[in-house]
């Protein structure tokens, strides 16, 4: 088995900064917003010299979800939705290999689904809601496959409700009643960033995203 990768310790001192200081929610989404551009261009840099991706795209993806977290506090859900998505979407455009990632890319795809169904329950016009229940089928369906690869291989049950969604998604065969994609089933595990562009594309279609 390849080794995992864990942020670095550039990442883990930075992140250990913002836990000391005391401000307001607000104050910390600007600050976690700083060390999402910030290693948004390490991964970016690394990748367009072709070197590994692995390790910044780990501190990339790290950031990212502790950003949204701090977003979502604030009821900022399409813009926590949003920069998730797009966290997610580098690292398939950077193909960094997600399984090293020690449940990292799963607690994404997670906040991801958790964020999406929040919004559907949240939309009260008809067009949106049918739209925002495909992209909560559709990121429900690429968490609960990604995540049964990972118990396949040994990987240990997460906390944080992570492994009860799971059994919850797996239990009600979700894949069997998604939309196609481009005249075909969906492939989670094949193509995940089909997936992904899909549901910037809806969230954009009812004014949702944020860029």
């Amino acid at each position: 088995m390849k080794p995992t990768i864990t942020p670095s310790a550039a990442l883990t001192a930075a992140l250990d900064e913002l836990r000391a200081l005391q401000g307001s929610p607000a104050d910390l989404a600007a600050r976690t917003g700083e060390l999402v551009a910030r290693y948004d261009r390490e991964w970016q840099l690394a990748h367009n010299r072709g070197e590994a991706v692995e390790q910044p795209v780990a501190d990339f993806l790290t950031a990212v979800i502790i950003h949204v977290d701090s977003l979502a506090a604030t009821g900022q859900l399409p813009e926590a939705a949003t920069t998730m998505l797009f966290g997610l979407l580098s690292a398939d455009i950077a193909r960094a290999d997600t399984r090293r990632f020690d449940g990292l890319y799963l607690r994404g795809l997670h906040m991801l689904a958790m964020l999406v169904i929040s919004m559907a329950d949240a939309c009260p016009q008809a067009g949106c809601a049918a739209h925002l229940d495909v992209c909560a089928r559709y990121a429900l369906a690429l968490f609960a496959a990604c995540y049964g690869r990972y118990i396949s291989e040994g990987g240990a049950p997460l906390a944080d409700g992570i492994d009860e969604l799971y059994r919850q998604v797996a239990g009600a065969d979700i894949e069997a009643s998604l939309p196609p994609l481009h005249s075909e089933p969906p492939a989670p595990l094949e193509k995940p960033g089909e997936i992904l562009v899909d549901i910037l594309t809806r969230l954009r279609a009812c004014g949702l995203a944020t860029v």
